[in-house]
C-alpha cells in the first residue's frame, strides 16, 4: 500500500507542504509539481511519484527513492534515476507494468527488497558498478527480463533475486560476489551461469531445479549446501580442492551426471549426497580414505531387486590398493583414478 498524504500546509518557500504517514510515524515532505519528496531541497529523498508521464528524469537533487515511491505507475515506462541517487528503497517501482527501460545513475549503492518485482515489460538491466547490496526479490517475477550486467561491487547474491525470470538464459555472477542464495527458483530457461574467483559459499537449494548442463566452480569455494545442484541437468561436475564435505541431497536427482571428480581434500559425503542420480565413474585426486554416508541412497541389483545401504561404507573412495568389493550393482575401486565405477545395467 502506497503512503498516505494528508495535512497539507505552505512553507515559507511558497511550496506545498504536507505531511505523509510512515511506519516511523508522520514526516513532513515537500510537493514540487509532481514529486512529493523529504529533506532539503538539494538532498532530496521521493518519497511519492504522483504524475502521469511515461518518461521521467529525477534531477541531481534526488539522493534516494523511498519505499513504493513510484509503485504501480501505470504509465510509466522510462525511468532515469538521477545522478546523484545512492539508494533505493524497498518496493519503488513493484508492479510498473509497462516499464522497459531504467537507466542508473553511477552513484548507486544498495537497492531493497522487490524494487522492480513484476515489471513484467523489463527486458534489460544494467547495475553500475559500486552497488553493494541488492535486497531479496528484486527482478522477481520480471518474466521478460533477458540480459542483466551487474558491476562490481556485490557481495552476495539474495533469495529469490531473480524469481521467475522466466526469459533468463544466462547469468554471470560479477567478481566480488563470495555468497550465493537460491537467487534463481522458477528460471526456466536458464542454462548457463558463469561463477567468478572469490566466490566462497554456494548455499542452500542455490541453484536446486534449474536445467543448467555444466557450471565450472571456482578453487576459492568452500562450502556448498544441501539441494545446491538438486534436480539438475549437470552431467559432469568437478568440485574445488578447497571442498571439504559434500552434503545431504547436494546433487540428489541430477539424473544425468555421468562423472564426479572429487577434491584431494574431501573428508566426508553426507546421507544421499547423490540420490538417485545415476553416476558412473568417480575420480579421486587425492589419496585419502572418505567417510561416506549412503552415497547413493539406493541401487538396483544384479536381479532387480532394490538395494538400500544402511550404514556408512567406510572403504568407498580410499585409493591406497584395497581389493575391489561388489556390493549391488556397483564396483568399488581402491586404486588410482577411476573410484567407483557402475558395471551392471
Amino acid at each position: 500500500m502506497k503512503k498516505f498524504i494528508k495535512n497539507v500546509l505552505f512553507c515559507s518557500a511558497c511550496l506545498p507542504c504536507v505531511l505523509v504517514a510512515t511506519s516511523c510515524g508522520e514526516e513532513k515532505i515537500t510537493v514540487d509539481g509532481d514529486f512529493a519528496y523529504s529533506g532539503k531541497s538539494s538532498k532530496r529523498t521521493l518519497v511519492e511519484y504522483r504524475g502521469t508521464d511515461t518518461n521521467v528524469t529525477l534531477s541531481s537533487d534526488y539522493v534516494a527513492i523511498d519505499n513504493q515511491a513510484f509503485m504501480n505507475s501505470e504509465r510509466l515506462e522510462v525511468i532515469n534515476i538521477g545522478e546523484n541517487v545512492k539508494k533505493i528503497s524497498d518496493e519503488a517501482f513493484k508492479s510498473c507494468a509497462k516499464l522497459t527501460t531504467v537507466n542508473f545513475g553511477s552513484k548507486l549503492e544498495s537497492m531493497g527488497n522487490n524494487v522492480f518485482e513484476g515489471c513484467i515489460k523489463l527486458e534489460n538491466i544494467d547495475v553500475p558498478k559500486g552497488v553493494k547490496t541488492i535486497g531479496d526479490g528484486t527482478f522477481k517475477d520480471c518474466t521478460n527480463l533477458k540480459d542483466v550486467t551487474i558491476g562490481d561491487g556485490l557481495t552476495s547474491l539474495s533469495t529469490d533475486l531473480f524469481k521467475n525470470c522466466s526469459a533468463l538464459t544466462s547469468f554471470n555472477v560479477p567478481k566480488g560476489v563470495e555468497t550465493i542464495n537460491p537467487a534463481f527458483g522458477g528460471c526456466e530457461a536458464l542454462t548457463s551461469i558463469t561463477l567468478p574467483d572469490g566466490l566462497k559459499t554456494i548455499e542452500d537449494r542455490a541453484f536446486a531445479n534449474l536445467n543448467i548442463t555444466t557450471i565450472d566452480i571456482p578453487d576459492t569455494v568452500e562450502e556448498i549446501g544441501s539441494y545446491a545442484f538438486y534436480s539438475t541437468d549437470l552431467s559432469f561436475i568437478e568440485l574445488p580442492d578447497s571442498l571439504t564435505e559434500i552434503k545431504e541431497y547436494t546433487f540428489g536427482k541430477t539424473f544425468k551426471l555421468v562423472y564426479v571428480m572429487v577434491p584431494a581434500g574431501l573428508t566426508k559425503i553426507d546421507n544421499y549426497a547423490f540420490y538417485q542420480s545415476d553416476i558412473e565413474r568417480f575420480f579421486s585426486k587425492g589419496s585419502k580414505a572418505i567417510d561416506v554416508d549412503l552415497v547413493l541412497g539406493e541401487a538396483t541389483g544384479p536381479s532387480g531387486e532394490t538395494i538400500s545401504y544402511p550404514e556408512p561404507i567406510w572403504y568407498l573412495l580410499t585409493p591406497n590398493g584395497a581389493n575391489e568389493t561388489a556390493k549391488g550393482n556397483w564396483w568399488y575401486y581402491g586404486s588410482e583414478g577411476v573410484i567407483i565405477e557402475k558395471v551392471i545395467e
